[in-house]
């Protein structure tokens, strides 16, 4: 017979369960009374392990044709039975021996005949073990067997048992003698191996290891040869759709086409992909962030002074310095002090895009009665902003400059105090936010008129806390905030709070939008008469229009009707929004001119300008205040990407008209100089022509001379002057024959 497969030996098996497995899988038979026997082909040698667990092992005897049976009892240190031939000696008959051999360390034993041979070599300890025979019967079985326990098995069946003593174990099931595998419960069918699956831990099953054809994932019954396979449902478990045997996968709602396995995303958890992406990687609108963030507004307060950087406002004592390699806002001790810092630019409003702002900050204290201390993008009358009321921390919004303040044992997604829930967490360990360190705070809103404004600040471990939200969707009868184009601000101020000197500081401010740079249009104000107001802004005011990321500018003026007796409009530049210069456009009224810096109103009469955009900030000023029976100008501009290109100027150069004097002549004495034409600062046409058969020789200022440095004139050759070169001097000529003439033109 072939050599069996491997048997592997795993806990629970006892001693003589080991031998009946060893005996049973050599497939010699059992009786009818569950004694399980491996037996010589030609002889009566056998072992036996019965039904009881008694091991026999019986050898038929030679010469007195005796034999000895030896029975060992399962728990005896050593047991011997009797032999079926007294007289031959116990361990020797015929030449052969038999010895078994019951210890601490399991079954040791030896049968060698001249017809075959057994030796067992059983351990509780992970020993080799064998069982071999010869003769062509029993070739041999080796398994490893690690440490055995007890373990009830049923009867005339094999019991597979995983072993607890080793980390990893693995089960082909191919090796095991059976046609089919049967993972279900209930009654086992004829000749199928019993597999479980454990409960407690999570097992990958390989689908293609289950001996079975067809693979049922669905509910109810089992067709005929399949395997059932049912997924959890208290834990997420990542499916290959690929290792399930189906040809086509459906994903779409309905009923499911023949042959298709269904595939349900859930629908009570974030998508996959925002998962994948992690929070704040969508904005407000929940599109996915593609493009870079667009900062109108970008101060280092390490570059420079707050008032360099900034419009500093202080009241009562209230200072503002660079510190740290950042700006530190003081109240002072004045009971009323205050200071107050504005970014020079602001951020732009785009329909669909998300507005942001981010900043560090850090207080001196967590909050003083009588003060407040307010930071983001707000002005006096709308905005959004984070900071103390009174000795509370609030998130706020401002509406037409009403405040609406939510304290921070009412934030709406986390307190920051470090609740067990908190995201606030170092070390995945939560703690409670410290407002007199730095920290780094982010303000998001999508507006729209009334989109949620996002509060958040960044945790320890380097996450995003989303820590309070205004939903403002299906709330609200009105727009959030009436303005959404907003500056950056800090405003600290006490009233009546006592001499504590109350501070922040801060080490940049950086905001803008998620827009991708696109040409816009700008509305200015409807009726700019005021000095010094940047008629190109669309609320009414001094300050710069932004032109970060744009080449070119056009403007159009509309004034308004009515007499205008007095009106001018500068067009000026800068990068630093202190230090202005002019700066010329091109005057549609009269392209192929050069451009001008400014223009004077005129009642009635639109003007278009354009030109380039060269530095940041760009304006066109009010510089003489406009004053009249007219209501004043609006301004309507375009702000272009692409640079800007000049109108096409044609150049038509016109020749002179005028009309010439004759200075012709002939020589009046060989080889003397003589003149030509005088000097003249109006010449501006020259032509001298030799009509004599000998040279001719001429030269400015100084007398000419028949050889260098004159100019030599052939016969009948001529010199021409004019268009961008005409001498003024006055012209010499000489010739070595009286009487030899030329003709000359002057104009």
């Amino acid at each position: 017979m072939p050599y069996p497969e491997e048997l592997q030996f795993f806990p629970g098996d006892t001693d003589n369960n080991v031998l009946r497995k060893i005996l049973g899988t050599l497939q010699q038979g059992t009786t009818s009374d569950g004694t399980v026997v491996i037996k010589d082909a030609t002889s009566n040698n056998k072992a036996a392990v019965s039904a009881t667990g008694a091991v026999l092992v019986e050898i038929e005897g030679g010469g007195g044709g005796g034999g000895i049976a030896a029975t060992i009892a399962d728990g005896a240190d050593v047991a011997l039975g009797a032999t079926t031939d007294p007289a031959q000696p116990l361990g020797s008959v015929d030449g052969s021996v038999i010895s078994f051999l019951k210890g601490a360390l399991g079954w040791l034993g030896s049968m060698d005949t001249s017809l075959g041979s057994i030796s067992l070599q059983l351990g509780t300890l992970a020993t080799e073990s064998t069982l071999l025979a010869t003769n062509g019967y029993l070739v041999g079985i080796s398994a490893k067997l690690p440490a055995v326990l007890g373990q009830t098995t049923m009867a005339n069946s094999l019991s597979v048992t995983l072993a607890s003593d080793q980390s990893d174990v693995h089960t082909n099931l191919k090796r095991m003698n059976g046609t089919s595998v049967s993972v279900g419960s209930g009654t086992v069918d004829a000749g199928t191996q019993r597999v479980t699956l454990p409960t407690d831990v999570n097992v990958p099953t390989n689908l293609k290891q289950i001996n079975g054809t067809t693979v049922s994932a669905g509910s109810g019954t089992v067709d005929a040869g399949t395997q059932r396979v049912t997924l959890p449902t208290d834990v997420n478990v990542p499916t290959n759709l690929k290792q399930i045997n189906g040809t086509t996968i459906d994903t779409n709602s309905g009923n499911a086409s023949a042959g298709t396995q269904r595939v349900v995303l859930a629908t009570n958890s974030p998508a996959p992909l925002a998962g994948l992406l992690g929070y704040g990687a969508r904005d407000i609108f929940g599109s996915v962030r593609v493009a870079e963030q667009r900062n109108t507004i970008d101060i280092q307060f390490y570059r420079d002074t707050p008032q360099a950087l900034t419009t500093v406002t202080t009241s009562n004592g209230g200072t503002a310095s660079s510190s740290l390699g950042g700006a530190l806002f003081e109240t002072n001790t004045n009971t009323n002090g205050g200071i107050k810092s504005v970014s020079p630019t602001y951020v732009t409003y785009h329909g669909g895009a998300e507005i942001y702002a981010y900043f560090t900050l850090a207080f001196s204290v967590a909050g003083l009665a009588n003060s407040y201390s307010r930071v983001g993008l707000y002005d006096a009358s709308n905005g959004v902003f984070l900071g103390f009321e009174g000795t509370t921390f609030n998130a706020s919004y401002r509406n037409n400059a009403a405040n609406t303040q939510t304290p921070q044992g009412s934030f709406n997604v986390d307190t920051l105090t470090g609740s067990a829930s908190s995201q606030f967490t170092r070390g995945g360990t939560p703690e409670a936010i410290d407002f007199t360190k730095f920290n780094v705070f982010r303000i998001r809103f999508g507006w729209v008129g009334g989109a949620q404004i996002n509060y958040e600040v960044l945790s320890p471990d380097g996450n995003w806390v989303l820590f309070h939200q205004v939903r403002a969707p299906n709330l609200l009868t009105a727009p959030s905030i009436r303005n959404a184009d907003l500056p950056f601000t800090l405003d600290l101020q006490k009233t009546g709070a006592g001499a504590t000197n109350y501070t922040a500081i801060t080490g940049c401010w950086a905001a803008g939008n998620t827009a991708s740079l696109q040409d816009r249009n700008i509305v200015g104000a409807p009726s700019q008469t005021s000095l010094n107001n940047n008629v190109i802004l669309d609320t009414a005011g001094s300050g710069p229009a932004d032109a970060l990321g744009y080449g070119a500018v056009s403007i159009q003026i509309v004034p308004a009707a009515g007499t205008v007796t007095a009106g001018t409009i500068t067009f000026e530049s800068s990068n630093d929004n202190v230090n202005w210069t002019t700066v010329p456009l091109y005057d549609a009224a009269s392209p192929t001119a050069t451009p001008v810096t400014s223009y004077n109103v005129a009642a009635s009469t639109v003007r278009f300008f354009a030109g380039q955009v060269a530095r940041r900030f760009f304006r066109a000023r009010i510089s003489t205040g406009i004053t009249g029976t007219t209501t004043g100008v609006q301004c309507f501009s375009s702000w272009h990407i692409a640079a800007f290109s000049p109108p096409f100027q044609q150049s038509v150069i016109s020749p002179a008209q005028s009309t010439v004097t004759d200075r012709s002549g002939t020589i009046s004495s060989g080889g003397v100089a003589q003149t030509l034409a005088n000097a003249n600062t109006s010449r501006k046409y020259l032509i001298i022509q030799n009509l004599s058969a000998e040279n001719l020789y001429i030269n400015f200022t100084t007398t000419a001379v028949q050889g260098q440095p004159s100019l030599l004139l052939l016969p009948n050759g001529s010199f021409v002057m004019e268009g961008s070169f005409v001498s003024t001097e006055a012209v010499s000529i000489i010739g070595a024959t009286t009487g030899s003439a030329f003709a000359a033109k002057e104009g």
